[in-house]
């Protein structure tokens, strides 16, 4: 609830104290912390507690199916970030959504395991 003035004030002409892009990332936060608190009071009816309980355990029980994932993300995501080490700013192999590397390998492995393999067939 705090980031929300936060977006609000920034509105404003006047109050410019945020660059756009950093306006967009505190508000796409707190929208997602919006969407967990309308879940988290979806629980007080009874139609629908139990359908929220339903998703906190399978969220509770893929957890280590999820570390899994990590790691295989990180297995295969940092020999390609060597690789891309050694590649011009115009044909690198990872691109570069974020400014930190890590996250940008995650996201490159997240996307070649859905089957966006032509990343890797242009290369």
């Amino acid at each position: 609830m705090t980031l929300n003035p936060i977006v609000l004030v920034q509105s404003f002409e006047a109050l410019n104290f945020l660059e756009i892009d950093e306006v967009r990332v505190i508000a796409s936060i707190s929208s997602c912390f919006m969407i967990f608190k309308f879940f988290d009071l979806l629980r007080i009816f009874e139609e629908t507690a139990y359908y929220i309980l339903l998703l906190q355990e399978t969220i509770f029980g893929i957890q280590f199916y999820m570390i899994l994932i990590l790691l295989a993300f990180i297995m295969f995501g940092i020999p390609m970030g060597i690789l891309n080490f050694n590649r011009f700013a115009d044909n690198e192999i990872i691109e570069h959504p974020t400014t930190v590397w890590f996250i940008d390998l995650l996201i490159n492995q997240y996307i070649i395991a859905l089957g966006d393999f032509m990343m890797l067939v242009t290369y």
